[in-house]
Formats: structure tokens, C-alpha cells, sequence
């Protein structure tokens, strides 16, 4: 099953695990931010994937239930992450971002963000580069399962 619904083509790699969240970052990795502004020091692809996401947009993905991420640009996997469960989904205060420390969301809506915890190199390799379609849907967080 694909949540949300669409009606556009929807395809993932094959082996995608149980559970995966594809985070779309074309709005944030790909546009090359720094921290700050001018400082050439770019914003790391793992701080614009793990986000600081509304909590209606976690519901409506699964995100919750979600126990991989995969940020994906221009419809290629660019990033593979286990989603530290134990910690689950924080507050932004509980979870700043190395290389992206002046993104403090403001209170309403509630957000959260969560803990990325790095694969092997295998696995990784396995997905990066790969093709994913989700379909067309405002919400950058869609969850698959199978």
C-alpha cells in the first residue's frame, strides 16, 4: 500500500524496505543553503532530510510508524537512513542541526524532527541513484508500505 492515494504513477526500487519515509529535498539540499548565509558552509544533506516536519504531515505519511528514511532530489535517492526509533520524533529544541543551526521552526504549527542513524555502505550504494516516483501530493513525506 501507498499512502496517501494518488492516482499518478508510484514506483519505488525494488527492495525498498517495510516502513521507508521519502522526504523530498529539492527545496533545500538542492538549492545548496548555508549556514549562515555567505559562510560557504553548506547545509548537510542529512540536516535538510530529517527536517523539522508538522506533526499533521507525519500522520498523514505514516511517519510515525515510519523506521527508514530516504531523501530523495529530482526523483533520484540521494540519502538512506535508519530513523532512530528509540529517540522517535522530538521537538526541534531536543534535536538542532549540526550544519543548520539557525533553522528554528517557529511553535505553531508543532513540529518534529528525528535522529539518523547512517547505514552500511552497502545498502546504501544498494538505493542511491535509483529511480522513485511517488506521485503528485502537496505533502513532501510520503510513507511506503508494502
Amino acid at each position: 500500500m501507498v499512502y496517501p492515494n494518488v492516482k499518478d504513477k508510484v514506483t519505488v526500487p525494488n527492495g525498498t524496505p517495510d516502513k521507508t519515509l521519502f522526504v523530498c529535498v529539492d527545496e533545500t539540499y538542492g538549492k545548496g543553503l548555508c549556514d549562515p548565509p555567505k559562510s560557504g558552509r553548506r547545509v548537510s544533506l542529512e540536516d535538510c532530510a530529517r527536517g523539522y516536519w508538522t506533526e499533521a504531515n507525519l500522520s498523514a505519511s505514516h511517519g510515525y510508524d515510519c523506521e527508514w528514511l530516504m531523501a530523495r532530489a529530482k526523483s533520484k535517492i540521494v540519502g538512506v537512513w535508519r530513523i532512530d526509533r528509540k529517540q522517535g520524533w522530538m521537538v526541534p529544541s531536543a534535536t538542532p542541526k549540526a550544519t543548520w543551526p539557525s533553522d528554528k521552526p517557529t511553535p505553531l504549527p508543532r513540529r518534529r524532527g528525528c535522529v539518523l542513524i547512517p547505514v552500511d555502505e552497502e545498502t546504501r550504494k544498494r538505493f542511491l541513484n535509483k529511480e522513485v516516483h511517488l506521485g503528485r501530493n502537496p505533502n513532501t513525506l510520503r510513507g511506503y508500505f508494502v
